[in-house]
């Protein structure tokens, strides 16, 4: 549609019953590395045969840098049937010369049945000693998924050659 702009829509429709059983509509901005803004719609019919509980979910997305070092992740899954949160995520990566720090915050939403769920939220941390050790409890997937387009904190690659970087 346009530089960094994309577009993603798709429906599926039931001829039998004559409806419309899913659709999804999506758009994503990327001006830039480590800058994308997402924003989609998903909407699924109930279904008695299929126990499917009607979705009806507005999901904003993105990552922004907010310092030369500092960048920002955030997701929201609002759904507009029952007027409330269903999952958000909003965390911080600190990329310093020769270590990298990431903070999430997560709020997320479990069906335990199809009339009850449990909402919970926890708190993921990730250090990152570049060419030494990672110490990661799952917040970079975390984070992969639950933002299209998320880059992650660039690392150091490991030199060519021992002459490579030689001064």
């Amino acid at each position: 549609m346009g530089p960094g702009f994309t577009a993603e829509q798709a429906a599926e429709y039931d001829e039998v019953n004559d409806y419309l059983s899913r659709a999804t509509a999506g758009f994503s901005w990327s001006p830039g590395e480590s800058r994308v803004l997402n924003a989609a719609y998903h909407y699924t019919r109930a279904n008695t045969t299929l126990d499917n509980e009607p979705i009806n979910q507005f999901i904003l997305s993105g990552q922004w840098p907010l310092a030369r070092s500092l960048s920002s992740v955030a997701r929201v899954n609002y759904d507009m049937r029952t007027h409330r949160l269903i999952a958000g995520l909003l965390g911080f990566q600190y990329d310093a010369d020769c270590w990298a720090l990431a903070l999430g915050f997560e709020k997320y939403t479990n069906a335990t049945s199809t009339t009850e769920s449990s909402t919970g939220s926890r708190v993921l941390l990730q250090l990152q000693l570049k060419g030494l050790s990672k110490v990661d409890n799952g917040l970079l997937s975390e984070f992969r998924a639950s933002v299209p387009g998320y880059t992650p904190v660039p690392s150091i690659d490991a030199p060519l050659s021992r002459f490579s970087d030689y001064q």
